[in-house]
């Protein structure tokens, strides 16, 4: 130690001119003892910063990169790193390349990361942003190294590396490498931080300055997303993918409308449904994104609705009528709505026929029946949910078709009064022959009497076949009063003598 501490003090003072006795034989008689290895790799650190050193610092320089090539000792490489990295911050363009081609290739894992970890430092990024030609050369071994990474520790630092290089060099080539080799990572780890780093602010702030980059990014993740079955990675990509599309990258919306609605695992299907509900999904701002965007918005409808078709588990099923329930209401979306009437009502799980005639009972309320008469959908609704009742086994969900019905008849649709007249009071479950008698009483149903005539009768018709057949005492009760409710007197008499 005493030796190498008096061979730096010589190159320091500039009394040492020989190359081979201040450096070669030092590095060899350095190499069989790991404290003079260390002491020595700092000397030559300082004789390569040292002004005026020339020929000598360049030769430092060299003697480093073999040290570092022919070392296993992680004390000593990371001696060796340091001083490479200090050289670099000196102005030596061969340091940063030594680091670069060696150190991110380096058999030894903690070396690999400890230079990756290196370039990302903010004087590291201030030596690159001054030499372009060193810029360049780092960013390609650091794309080379991490399509070698197997270790996540290593391969994280070099993604937020090029992160780096990225956003505050404004280097494309290292978000090219993000997007192409990053999202492609045998490990997910690697690819869920790869997505990560572009979900942040100043990467999508820099992404919005390079339109070119921005569109390689946007497609990188969608064919990611496409092939990934890791959900944590796949989730990641979804919030990258949904942040940008809040920053105005439409394409990113389309990616999620299309690849991630109709994805393998059911997590990302949830999210993804969930995230575009204006009012309840993971994405904030939702809302304000698609009312600018509307053939954003009816992509959404659609893939909503192709992901409804095909989706055999009941949570993720609910949360796309749910989303499907938000479009039709906030949007007036007349797709969304027959979404719900031919797709949602004939789900196989009885929860999400329910959800789907809720939602349907919701948008009674949010507009006016008879500025979409003319277009026949009341007509359609009506019909979906006349079909859904007649089949229908599960109570709960009868029960939630029956209130829409009435509140669709509430508003004066005679197809919806017959709906309940014959379906509805013909069920096979009491529970629902009885809800269907009690609607009838309601008071919106009352109101609009005198202006749907035809509807009173329907009704009376239909309560009459109803309780000459009924066999439960409490059903036929309340039909009973409905009829009272209607003026029927008469008919209740009729019943009763027969």
């Amino acid at each position: 130690a005493a030796l190498v501490d008096f061979a730096r003090k010589q190159w320091l003072w500039g009394w040492c001119v020989s190359e081979t006795d201040c450096i070669r034989e030092l590095r060899k008689v350095s190499l069989h003892n790991a404290a003079l290895s260390q002491g020595a790799a700092k000397a030559l650190g300082g004789l390569a910063c040292m002004r005026g050193a020339g020929h000598l610092g360049e030769r430092a320089v060299s003697e480093l990169r073999i040290a570092l090539e022919a070392a296993a000792d992680e004390g000593t490489v990371g001696a060796v790193v340091r001083a490479l990295g200090a050289a670099m911050l000196c102005g030596s363009g061969d340091a940063g390349e030594a680091l670069a081609a060696v150190g991110l290739m380096h058999g030894l894992v903690a070396v690999r990361r400890m230079v990756a970890v290196e370039f990302g430092s903010p004087s590291a990024l201030r030596a690159l942003e001054q030499n372009s030609v060193l810029r360049a050369a780092v960013v390609s071994d650091l794309s080379k190294a991490l399509t070698a990474e197997t270790d996540e520790g290593a391969a994280s630092a070099m993604v937020r590396a090029l992160r780096d290089a990225m956003v505050h060099l404004g280097t494309v080539e290292a978000g090219e490498a993000l997007a192409t080799i990053g999202l492609k990572h045998d490990v997910a780890g690697v690819r869920r931080d790869v997505a990560d780093e572009f979900r942040k602010l100043s990467a999508l702030e820099m992404l919005g300055k390079h339109l070119d980059l921005r569109d390689r990014v946007v497609s990188g993740l969608r064919a990611a997303l496409e092939a990934e079955m890791d959900e944590s990675a796949a989730r990641a990509m979804v919030r990258t993918l949904s942040d940008a599309m809040l920053h105005g990258f439409i394409t990113a919306g389309e990616a999620l409308a299309t690849v991630g609605l109709k994805h393998d695992v059911i997590g990302v299907r949830r999210q993804v449904a969930g995230g575009i509900s204006t009012h309840h999904g993971e994405i904030s701002n939702t809302h304000e994104i698609l009312e600018e965007h509307p053939d954003l918005h009816k992509r959404f409808v659609f893939g909503l609705r192709r992901a409804l078709e095909v989706e055999a588990d009941g949570g993720a099923a609910g949360v796309i009528v749910g989303a499907l329930g938000d479009a039709m209401f906030d949007f007036r979306s007349v797709e969304a709505l027959e979404a719900l009437a031919a797709v949602g009502l004939r789900h196989d799980t009885a929860c999400v026929r329910r959800k789907a005639a809720n939602e349907l009972g919701r948008w009674v309320h949010c507009d006016e029946l008879s500025s979409l008469e003319t277009d026949g959908v009341v007509r359609d609704v009506v019909a979906g949910l006349f079909t859904a009742l007649e089949t229908e086994t599960d109570e709960s969900a009868a029960h939630a078709m029956v209130g829409a019905l009435s509140d669709v008849m509430a508003e004066g649709s005679v197809d919806a009064g017959e709906a309940l007249a014959t379906v509805g009071l013909s069920h096979d479950v009491a529970g629902v022959r009885l809800l269907v008698a009690d609607k009838v009483r309601r008071q919106g149903v009352h109101e609009m009497l005198g202006a749907a005539p035809n509807l009173r009768y329907t009704l009376v018709s239909g309560l009459r076949r109803a309780l000459e057949v009924e066999t439960v005492d409490s059903v036929a009760g309340e039909m009973t009063r409905s009829l009272q409710s209607l003026g029927a007197d008469g008919v209740l008499s009729a019943v009763s003598r027969a």
